[in-house]
């Protein structure tokens, strides 16, 4: 049993900047609301800054920082299950991958959520890739 997921971000338009793929276990849909929420409070956050990888919404950058803001919460709350024993630590709940097929997304697929500028075509709306709930 799970709820099972992967995301990755991705810069529209350029194909070659992708991020590895975040599988969890447990996160389901949560997680993808919380990578949605994440990706454009982001594009607030830098606005037309493009001095780091960060500012530039540089996909594998931004995923490090996004599981730097997650992580932290799954670790101390054991919230996905099954963690209470290692407080602290992610146990298992989250894993990287290269690509979308190298882990389990069974139960609700592979995201692509993608990191646009404030004031982009886009910007705000979700694009999905593969099966949909």
């Amino acid at each position: 049993m799970g709820d099972r997921v992967s995301i990755q971000f991705v810069r529209p338009g350029r194909p070659q900047q992708r991020s590895v793929v975040l599988f969890s276990h447990w996160g389901g849909l949560g997680l993808v609301d919380e990578a949605y929420e994440y990706a454009e409070g982001l594009a607030k956050l830098v606005g037309d800054n493009h001095m780091k990888p960060l500012d530039r919404l540089e996909p594998d950058t931004v995923m490090v920082d996004f599981i730097l803001q997650v992580g932290p919460r799954v670790a101390e709350t054991g919230e996905w299950k099954h963690t209470a024993h290692l407080q602290g630590h992610i146990a298992g709940n989250l894993y990287l991958k290269s690509t979308d097929t190298e882990g389990d997304n069974s139960d609700n697929g592979h995201w692509l959520i993608p990191l646009f500028r404030v004031g982009d075509e886009g910007f705000g709306k979700r694009k999905v890739e593969g099966w949909q709930p």
